[in-house]
């Protein structure tokens, strides 16, 4: 049975963590500011629902042709998110070049090379939208959804950005377990779905 709650907590867990769209939102709102991060922010959103959009309509396809697609997307993403889970409880420190700054494109493509984000539409197309919706308008809703939660943790870890730093640098341990936690959760879920 569908479950927009679910799907959401599994959207702010998944998306919320440190990532390639975390971390730059996070180091753009620090050397920027808000003002001048939102081309960038601009770039990742409609990067995100692009990819978000066709993930979902090959997914669909692909559904189609091969019946155990959604087993296989299961599997995978169960797989993924452990990984992501231990990958982040053992993550390390990392720099990034400080001159650097990020435009729309920047944003946009970014999401065609972030895995993380690729695995993130496909797990969450596979085990909370497509077994239950094949509505071409429904599908892009929910691509538009699974991009909106996560453009919301990119603005929270822009704005926030120098606060978040200190924080985060200081208790990048306790932050990367609690994240950990969720995603074995997450995880936990769609495998028992």
């Amino acid at each position: 049975m569908f479950s927009l709650k679910e799907l959401i907590i599994f959207c702010i867990i998944t998306t919320y963590s440190p990532g390639p769209n975390t971390l730059l939102s996070m180091i753009c709102g620090m050397r920027h500011g808000f003002k001048k991060s939102l081309s960038f922010l601009s770039g990742i959103y409609l990067g995100f629902i692009s990819l978000n959009v066709i993930v979902i309509f090959l997914s669909n396809i692909i559904r189609d042709l091969l019946p155990q697609f959604d087993n296989i997307l299961k599997i995978v993403g169960v797989v993924y998110l452990i990984y992501l889970a231990y990958k982040i409880s053992f993550s390390k420190k990392k720099s990034v070049d400080q001159n650097r700054t990020f435009s729309f494109k920047d944003g946009f493509l970014l999401q065609f090379l972030n895995v993380k984000v690729m695995i993130y539409s496909l797990t969450a197309s596979g085990a909370y939208v497509l077994p239950y919706f094949s509505n071409p308008f429904m599908l892009i809703g929910f691509a538009i959804l699974m991009a909106s939660v996560p453009m919301i943790a990119n603005l929270l870890w822009n704005i926030c950005g120098g606060l978040l730093k200190n924080v985060y640098d200081r208790y990048q341990k306790y932050i990367n377990l609690i994240f950990s936690i969720g995603l074995l959760y997450a995880a936990f879920k769609i495998a028992m779905s």
